[in-house]
């Protein structure tokens, strides 16, 4: 991993929003952790700076993870970004599927900090793992 990696996180929940920006200084201080609170402002934020990885909820006000995953995908400068889908929505939501497969990986709510880090890594390196390797909450969208 290269020191100038940027990870954007967009979460509406405050608590959730810090304790994870907190969470990710800890594994990897040398990682660049920015925050946005809503699908809207995480499209300004990923325009501006251009993040190595995004990691989104889905239930946001303003714009839902879903709005956020096609607009990124609509504009040339964000479209490659990866995206990582962090929610405890049903995954038979027909939104939740659709998100999904724009998603490098997905994140169920709850999850470990094993799990947290095993999935941005994989997401931010692309790894191929076997469904057999993966934890039970890692659910690994293969691009």
């Amino acid at each position: 991993m290269v020191d100038s990696t940027t990870i954007l996180l967009v979460e509406d929940n405050p608590f959730m929003r810090e304790t994870l920006c907190d969470i990710l200084h800890v594994f990897h201080p040398d990682w660049r952790v920015m925050t946005a609170s809503n699908g809207r402002e995480g499209v300004e934020v990923a325009e501006r700076s251009r993040p190595d990885l995004i990691v989104l909820d889905f239930h946001m006000p303003i714009m839902n993870g879903y709005e956020m995953a096609l607009t990124l995908q609509a504009k040339p400068e964000t479209c490659k970004i990866p995206l990582v889908l962090n929610t405890s929505e049903d995954q038979d939501h027909p939104l939740v599927k659709r998100l999904q497969s724009m998603c490098k990986a997905v994140l169920d709510k709850p999850f470990s900090l094993y799990d947290l880090d095993r999935v941005l890594n994989y997401a931010l390196n692309q790894h191929s793992f076997s469904s057999h390797e993966l934890p039970r909450a890692f659910q690994a969208i293969m691009a």
